[in-house]
């Protein structure tokens, strides 16, 4: 599938995503119609296997097959599915806060065999946070709250195939996750406490570790 992704933090946060092409944005804000963005990944054009994160001016590596392609303004990536991902460049690249927000525009070619990151903090433990989406067609954004993950997910086939869509989430830390797609808030889940942070950045389209399919049929995923 291909991605367009915006992430953003604020005081008052929200996020949104999208698959298929790829546009990443991160936002610091003191309200929600103020927002100042932290981070801002457009794919207008790529360099040496590179794609520049617009604020920082920071060029961050593309791996694995991947390809230009129309975005819902402009350009944005296409990406296989199986070998490509955004890995940011650099230390301490991550965005935290007590309100963030993450935002992309997406566009499914099919969906995933698991659940797949548009962005995801890079950790080992159960640190950080993610949006991403499901193999039934869900959207969600995860969080890590005590050393478990709390997520906000949309409904099954609440992403269709082959449509552009704007995914939002929406974290502030001890009182909820919230969910848009295209503009429509579609879960809302009570949280309390805060998200522990990795000293990471982000890998963007592709899953931090190894995981089996899920909804298999066999113990071992045959």
């Amino acid at each position: 599938y291909s991605l367009t992704l915006s992430v953003r933090k604020t005081k008052h946060m929200k996020n949104i995503a999208a698959i298929i092409l790829i546009a990443v944005m991160m936002v610091l804000t003191s309200n929600l119609h103020a927002q100042n963005p932290q981070a801002h990944w457009d794919f207008e054009k790529f360099t040496n296997g590179t794609s520049l994160e617009k604020l920082s001016g920071i060029a961050d590596t593309l791996e694995g097959n991947f390809h230009e392609a129309d975005g819902v303004i402009g350009n944005g990536i296409r990406l296989d599915g199986f070998t490509s991902s955004v890995v940011t460049n650099g230390n301490n690249r991550q965005i935290q806060g007590q309100e963030l927000t993450v935002e992309a525009w997406i566009s499914l070619g099919n969906y995933p065999w698991n659940w797949c990151p548009i962005l995801s903090t890079v950790s080992n433990e159960n640190q950080g946070y993610r949006l991403q989406v499901g193999p039934l067609g869900q959207a969600s954004l995860e969080v890590a709250i005590g050393e478990q993950w709390v997520a906000c997910s949309s409904a099954n086939e609440a992403l269709p195939l082959r449509t552009w869509m704007h995914v939002l989430g929406v974290y502030k830390a001890n009182e909820s996750l919230k969910l848009y797609i295209n503009g429509v808030l579609e879960a809302t889940t009570e949280i309390h406490g805060s998200i522990r942070f990795p000293k990471s950045g982000y890998q963007i389209g592709m899953v931090t570790h190894p995981a089996k399919p899920s909804d298999i049929h066999r113990t071992w995923g045959t």
